[in-house]
């Protein structure tokens, strides 16, 4: 079996024990900007930092990485914005992850797992998330259009993720503000930091006219990041591995790109 489709037949299994609790508690309390408010700033690159106990893609735990509340404290310096891994199985997250990061950062918040159904998403909006990732290439369109909806009435900003230009042009027909493109194969696990450039030469200036595009996965050094800043079209980079092995790199992109105003 693929890692992807063993990752997601074990999601289905949590996905529907989620569906037997109740979310009765008050959802915790959001930070202060929105996601889409802290990345909508023009004329400057805008860094999402992730926070992940271990990576699929790079075999185990991260080398070196910091404790959340260490790493909460340098993204709240240097970023605009937090993500977080919340998977167990595959990605080594506590249960009270998320909880952990909404309460130490004054950031917004991307609960970071793969969605498949609405209680995901109830339970992000509990524990205080700002915002969700809704990857197409897991979701069929109408699938997607079902949650992304979802989101809106919860609250949650939706990141949709992309890797294709058919990707591309379901979420723009959806509509969606944020637009993340992968530059990572969820199917090979292969990085190519030239996707992000290729999906979006798919679609005309004035159909991403407004929207809000993040970079995501494989930039490991300030000339990757270069590479970002080049590209007008791109508002943000999503970083994760990178930044847990090396937290200097998150205050190099400060004093480089504009990180944080």
């Amino acid at each position: 079996m693929h890692l992807l489709d063993e990752i997601l037949a074990t999601k289905e299994l949590e996905v529907k024990a989620m569906k037997k609790a109740a979310f009765r508690e008050l959802p915790l309390p959001r930070g202060t900007f929105r996601l889409q408010e802290a990345l909508a700033r023009r004329g400057r690159l805008g860094l999402v930092a992730e926070f992940k106990r271990r990576s699929p893609a790079a075999g185990g735990p991260t080398t070196e990485a910091p404790d959340l509340p260490s790493a909460m404290q340098a993204y709240a310096q240097c970023a605009d914005a937090v993500s977080v891994l919340v998977d167990q199985p595959f990605f080594g997250a506590q249960p009270d992850d998320l909880e952990q990061a909404v309460q130490r950062t004054p950031l917004p918040v991307l609960a970071k797992d793969f969605v498949l159904a609405k209680p995901q998403l109830d339970a992000f909006h509990f524990r205080g998330a700002s915002a969700t990732l809704l990857i197409g290439s897991i979701l069929g369109k109408r699938h997607l259009q079902g949650l992304y909806a979802y989101s809106v009435e919860l609250g949650l900003d939706a990141l949709v993720e992309v890797h294709s230009a058919e990707e591309l042009g379901v979420a723009l027909d959806l509509n969606a503000q944020l637009i993340g493109v992968n530059n990572r194969d969820l199917r090979s696990f292969k990085v190519d930091l030239a996707t992000t450039r290729r999906v979006l030469d798919s679609a005309s200036p004035n159909d991403l006219r407004g929207k809000i595009i993040v970079s995501e996965s494989g930039y490991s050094s300030l000339d990757d990041l270069h590479r970002a800043y080049a590209d007008e079209r791109v508002n943000a980079v999503l970083v994760g591995t990178s930044l847990m092995e090396n937290p200097k790199l998150c205050f190099a992109f400060r004093r480089h790109f504009g990180g944080k105003t």
